[in-house]
C-alpha cells in the first residue's frame, strides 16, 4: 500500500510540475463569458494557463499592425470556395499570431487558407504594467464568390445614416484632442462595419455605441431592430471594433453612436433618420435600473454604471 501511495503522489506533483510549466496567456474579458469564449478556453487550455484579465489603466491591448483577411478563396483546379471559418489563435508578446485553433468551418479546404493568412499578421502585442504579455484572439473569416465579395448594392450590406455624439460641445472641446482625429477613428471603425456586413440582406437598423476613457480605453455595445436570440452574435465585431486604437480623450469619457441600415434598412430607420436621439443600449439601462436619480442620467452617469473607472 505505501509503494501505492508514493507513485500516486508522484504522478500528482509531476501533473503538477507540467501545469506549473505551461505558458501563460491573457484573456481579455469585456461582456463575460460567452460560448465562443468557453470553446478557445477549451482547446487553447490544452497547452495554456489562461488568465482572464478585464479592463485597468495597467492593460493595454493588442492593436493590428499589418496583415489581410483572405475572403475569396479558390482550389487549385480553380474551383471557387464558399464558407465560413471562425479561428482562435494566440497574439504573443512579440505580436506574431501563433497556435491557431478551427472553432467552426463549414468546408475543410479553407482551413488551410486561413491559417495561412494568419502567419502574415502582426500586430503591437498587448501590455500589462508596461510588460507586453500573451493574449487570446479569434477571427471570422467569410468567403463569397469575387461578385459577391465586391462593395455591396443599396440593398445589401451596411450604410451610416448618423454619426450621434452624446456630449455638449464645450465638454467635447475639453476631452477629445480634435474632431479631424475622431473623424479619421469613426471612419476606421465604419470600414470594419462595411466589411463584417458586406453580405447583410435582412433589412435592418444597426447602431454602434463607443465610449472611449483617458487612456485609450474604448468599449462597444450594439442596438439592432433585428434582435438575436444569441448573446455572443456580435463577440467577433465587437473584437475587431475594440482593437481599433482610439483617439487619446482627456478629463472623461467620449461616447458616440454610429447609426445606420442594414440591406436598405427597416421601418425603424426612418425613424432614427428623424430624431437622431442619442441611443441608449440595454446594458446601460440594466445598468442603471436600481437608480432614482432626481435629474435625468447623463452618458457619464451610464458608463459609470456599465463601465467603472477603476483606477
Amino acid at each position: 500500500m505505501k509503494a501505492i501511495l508514493v507513485i500516486i503522489a508522484l504522478l500528482i506533483n509531476t501533473t503538477l510540475a507540467r501545469a506549473a510549466d505551461k505558458p501563460v496567456v491573457y484573456d481579455h474579458i469585456t461582456q463575460g463569458d460567452t460560448a465562443v469564449d468557453q470553446s478557445i478556453n477549451d482547446i487553447l487550455g490544452i497547452k495554456y494557463t489562461i488568465r482572464p484579465i478585464k479592463d485597468s489603466p495597467a492593460f493595454v491591448g493588442a492593436k493590428v499592425l499589418s496583415g489581410r483577411i483572405p475572403h475569396t478563396a479558390q482550389t487549385d483546379s480553380g474551383e471557387t470556395l464558399k464558407g465560413e471559418v471562425l479561428l482562435a489563435y494566440v497574439i504573443t508578446a512579440e505580436g506574431r499570431a501563433s497556435d491557431p485553433a478551427i472553432l467552426k468551418s463549414s468546408d475543410g479546404r479553407l482551413d488551410a487558407i486561413v491559417i495561412q493568412a494568419m502567419e502574415a499578421w502582426r500586430f503591437a502585442p498587448a501590455k500589462l504594467n508596461g510588460a507586453p504579455i500573451a493574449t487570446i484572439a479569434a477571427q471570422e473569416f467569410n468567403f463569397a464568390t469575387e461578385a459577391e465579395a465586391a462593395p455591396a448594392p443599396r440593398n445589401k450590406g451596411f450604410e451610416t445614416t448618423n454619426i450621434i455624439l452624446y456630449q455638449k460641445n464645450d465638454v467635447l472641446a475639453q476631452r477629445m484632442p480634435s474632431a479631424e482625429q475622431l473623424a479619421v477613428y469613426i471612419k476606421e471603425l465604419q470600414s470594419i462595419l462595411g466589411v463584417y456586413f458586406a453580405d447583410s440582406t435582412t433589412p435592418a437598423t444597426f447602431q454602434t455605441v463607443v465610449a472611449v476613457r483617458p487612456g485609450r480605453r474604448v468599449r462597444v455595445w450594439f442596438i439592432s431592430s433585428k434582435p438575436s436570440k444569441k448573446p455572443d452574435q456580435f463577440a467577433a465585431l465587437r473584437m475587431k471594433l475594440e482593437s481599433i486604437v482610439p483617439i487619446d480623450v482627456q478629463g472623461g469619457p467620449v461616447a458616440f453612436a454610429i447609426s445606420g441600415k442594414l440591406a436598405g434598412g427597416d421601418s425603424a430607420s426612418s425613424q432614427d433618420d428623424a430624431d437622431s436621439q442619442p441611443p441608449i443600449p440595454q446594458e446601460w439601462l440594466d445598468a442603471t435600473k436600481d437608480l432614482n436619480p432626481l435629474d435625468p442620467l447623463q452618458v457619464d452617469d451610464y458608463l459609470n454604471a456599465v463601465w467603472p473607472d477603476k483606477k
